[in-house]
């Protein structure tokens, strides 16, 4: 009866270490930290207040392919010195129909300025380029002043809260995107 138990024992053993060994590389995620500084492009100063929002999605395998959804979200702020850091996302998966993807996006805006990824200045990369850029240097990423009314029509208004991310996860970047909708005399999204 013992050697029974044992055998069995030793076989569930065998058959959590062979997971741990196929679905250990998903079972913990950590990513990050990210950090950066944020300056003005042309006095190279650097922008105190600048919202960083970082987000990461997670990939459910299904039959017809991976589907790709909504995981988390960061954000911070940049500091008196235009520094910057999204802090690390740890997280234990425990499914084995879904990984977490490295982070997929993210915005840096700051009123009165073009937003990060579509009218940063410098450096040139696309969103998924910056994020490569973050994991391997603090860089430094500019940002254009925007000088005139139209300007902020046209490259400060573009910028929407993400909207597969809970308001809850980004309070910060809704007030600063509020902040420039009323600038503009627009009415400030709802908080849901």
């Amino acid at each position: 009866m013992n050697k029974l138990k044992s055998r069995r024992c030793l076989v569930i053993i065998a058959i959590v270490i062979l997971l741990l060994i196929w679905y250990g590389r998903y079972l913990i995620y950590i990513d990050g930290p990210y950090s950066g500084k944020v300056v003005d492009t042309e006095s190279k100063e650097p922008i105190e207040g600048a919202v960083v929002l970082a987000v990461w999605k997670m990939t459910t395998c299904t039959p017809g392919g991976g589907v790709s959804t909504y995981y988390d979200a960061k954000e911070t702020i940049t500091d008196r010195n235009g520094e910057f850091k999204v802090p690390r996302l740890t997280s234990l998966a425990l499914n084995p129909l879904y990984y977490l993807d490295d982070l997929t996006a993210i915005t840096i805006f700051k009123p009165g300025y073009g937003y990060f990824p579509e009218y940063q200045v410098s450096p040139k990369a696309t969103p998924i380029g910056l994020v490569k850029i973050l994991r391997k240097k603090h860089p430094i990423i500019e940002l254009q002043k925007l000088k005139n009314m139209e300007e902020r029509k046209q490259k400060g208004l573009t910028i929407k809260p993400e909207s597969h991310v809970p308001y809850a996860k980004m309070k910060n970047m809704l007030k600063a995107i509020n902040e420039e909708r009323s600038f503009q005399g627009y009415k400030p999204y709802e908080n849901r």
